[in-house]
């Protein structure tokens, strides 16, 4: 694997997040409702990117009836990731992603998700063909990759070249779908094109589960899917953010202090019953899109102003938003 950047964690507090957090949130229920459903759930081992803060392992470890947990990293900090493990269970390996999957025996069933902070490349391309080959059956696989769109037509084009090839021919030509809001599908259908052309080596198929966008400094999509060769499993779920066709969920939530949080809670379910009537309303009488805060703020009642793309993403995942406090000592 390629030699990377300055790692994300040394520039962004990985508990500081809440659109990560709101993903991993639902990611949890829909793990809780597989548990439910997959045999000897409880002998699964989640193997993940840890990094310093280790948050997906200490949800998991508390929502979750699996107690096996691997972490990676090629970071030359070997000793500072085992020191922030934050439970002595916790295997860490300090290898790049090609070399642990490469060397890591796939002995027994695996919730594994390849959390990377960069763009697609050759080097994820090979570890998905190496996943794609040695996942067994009911093996869950998540990749998060940086999709963050270039500004200049000309740069997008160029970021994609080395990609086209494994697009589908209903985006071809590419210069047709180049667009920022298609550019989420792109990524997607190369990735998806490229695991299904491995898998066909052998007796599995991805069965996609769901995909994630979104933006807390880069904009990143996340695909998570099970290794069958049924859809028994993806069939009886009822989880409304799955999605086995193309569709990419946007987490779009805004930013709220907890003074504002709390202020939408106390009326959740009036915004809830009135939003629709509210987006109405302002497209009836042509409200200015300047004004549509103020707008939304007034018909709804609220003591501060927010858009209805705000209002409509929270009252989606208001039960998911987190809640950072200080403590001093």
């Amino acid at each position: 694997m390629a030699e990377k950047d300055s790692p994300s964690f040394e520039k962004i507090n990985y508990l500081l997040r809440p659109k990560k957090q709101i993903e991993r949130k639902i990611f949890i229920e829909i793990l809780q409702e597989l548990q439910e459903n997959i045999p000897n759930f409880s002998n699964y081992r989640y193997i993940g990117m840890g990094s310093i803060y280790y948050y997906d392992y200490i949800l998991f470890h508390k929502y979750l009836k699996i107690s096996k947990y691997t972490s990676f990293d090629d970071k030359p900090i070997p000793k500072r990731f085992e020191f922030n493990k934050p439970y002595d269970f916790i295997d860490f390996q300090n290898e790049i992603s090609t070399d642990f999957l490469e060397n890591f025996k796939f002995d027994s069933n695996i919730i594994i998700w390849l959390d990377y902070d960069y763009f697609l490349s050759d080097d994820i391309l090979n570890d998905f063909a190496l996943i794609s080959r040695k996942c067994r059956k009911n093996d869950i696989v998540i990749f998060t990759i940086k999709i963050t769109c270039p500004r200049k037509i000309g740069l997008r084009k160029e970021v994609m070249r080395p990609f086209t090839k494994y697009l589908s021919q209903k985006y071809q030509p590419i210069n047709k779908f180049i667009a920022e809001d298609k550019f989420p599908y792109l990524y997607q259908d190369i990735c998806l094109n490229y695991i299904y052309k491995e898998c066909a080596l052998g007796n599995l198929e991805f069965k996609k589960l769901f995909a994630f966008k979104y933006a807390n400094n880069a904009t990143m999509l996340t695909v998570a899917g099970i290794m069958s060769d049924t859809n028994e499993v993806i069939d009886n779920l009822t989880h409304h953010c799955c999605s086995k066709n193309e569709e990419i969920i946007t987490i779009g939530v805004p930013n709220l202090t907890y003074k504002e949080k709390i202020h939408l809670d106390s009326r959740i379910e009036y915004i809830k019953k009135n939003i629709d009537q509210v987006e109405q309303s302002k497209i009836q009488e042509e409200i200015p899109q300047e004004n549509e805060k103020e707008f939304v703020r007034n018909a709804l009642g609220l003591q501060f102003e927010l858009s209805i793309e705000d209002i409509k993403q929270y009252v989606k995942y208001y039960k998911y938003y987190p809640q950072y406090y200080e403590g001093i000592i």
